[in-house]
């Protein structure tokens, strides 16, 4: 086996999402409690093991105490080791399995993109009472988020549970001032979670400073053990799909999503979308570094 360390969603040596990649070269996976051991040996974040069997590559993802990863959050860490070691070639294509699921990987010599599983809207949450207590576990005050649409009157964003390989619930905050200061009471999110039979939640605020920036976001997920994520490839997916049905995030287009952590982690994720309505495909990417 070789172990690569990446960066993931991030140019520099700090910062991004910690990915550990172990590469396994005899077209199989170790037995379960030692790709647990392994991956226990890096509680900064997850380990990414990958076999290429005659050309099929797959992936397997685990958290430090052993349970399965976020959906595709190590896989532009996994091609990226893969480039690394010269295993793959640039600017060509790939098929990713992981688990059940594969996904079209295109490799460039800096960027890695992959295609997202078919997205959806799982539910919607519309009442007042629910939504201020969406608000009262992220720790702040519930401000609605409106926007103009081509109709000319004012529309108010709601909260929606979305999948893109994972649901999340993804909430709209009025500003970037006010998703920094969020605090999240870790239980009540949880519960809440539960309630909506999602993993987690995903607020952004579309005040941003950087031209071609489309959001900054961050990320909740105690159900899955992590309180705050650096990096949520499936959640940008998700959050692209919600923006794209209310017409602010429209195909042809991409766009930048920058994703931070209370203690100043920040991560950089490229968003694309292509097609339509069942043909619509999001292809999720960035740049990822060597840990040095």
């Amino acid at each position: 086996m070789k172990t690569v360390e990446i960066r993931e969603f991030t140019v520099r040596n700090s910062g991004g999402n910690p990915i550990q990649v172990v590469i396994c070269h005899d077209g199989r996976f170790p037995e379960i409690e030692s790709m647990r051991m392994v991956a226990g040996d890096n509680p900064e974040g997850e380990t990414v093991f990958l076999i290429n069997n005659r050309g099929r590559i797959e992936l397997q993802t685990l958290e430090a105490d052993g349970r399965e990863g976020i959906w595709g959050n190590g896989t532009v860490a996994a091609f990226k080791a893969l480039l690394e070691e010269n295993l793959i070639k640039a600017g060509e294509d790939y098929v990713a399995h992981i688990g059940s699921e594969q996904t079209t990987i295109k490799v460039e010599k800096k960027f890695v993109s992959m295609t997202m599983p078919r997205a959806r809207v799982m539910s919607t949450v519309s009442n007042r009472e629910s939504v201020e207590l969406i608000f009262k576990s992220l720790g702040i005050p519930y401000e609605a988020v409106s926007f103009m649409p081509a109709c000319g009157c004012f529309r108010n964003l709601e909260p929606m549970v979305v999948t893109a390989g994972m649901p999340v619930l993804v909430v709209p905050v009025n500003g970037k001032d006010m998703l920094e200061k969020i605090s999240p009471d870790m239980p009540l999110v949880s519960e809440i979670c539960k309630g909506l039979k999602c993993a987690g939640i995903y607020a952004f605020a579309f005040e941003t400073v950087d031209i071609g920036t489309m959001a900054h976001c961050r990320g909740f997920y105690p159900l899955l053990g992590v309180d705050e994520s650096a990096a949520s490839a499936s959640a940008v997916a998700a959050l692209s799909f919600y923006l794209n049905g209310f017409g602010l995030f429209p195909q042809g287009r991409e766009a930048l999503y920058f994703q931070k952590t209370s203690d100043g982690n920040e991560s950089q994720i490229t968003a694309f979308i292509k097609g339509k309505g069942a043909s619509m495909e999001i292809l999720i990417g960035g740049e990822a570094s060597i840990k040095i």
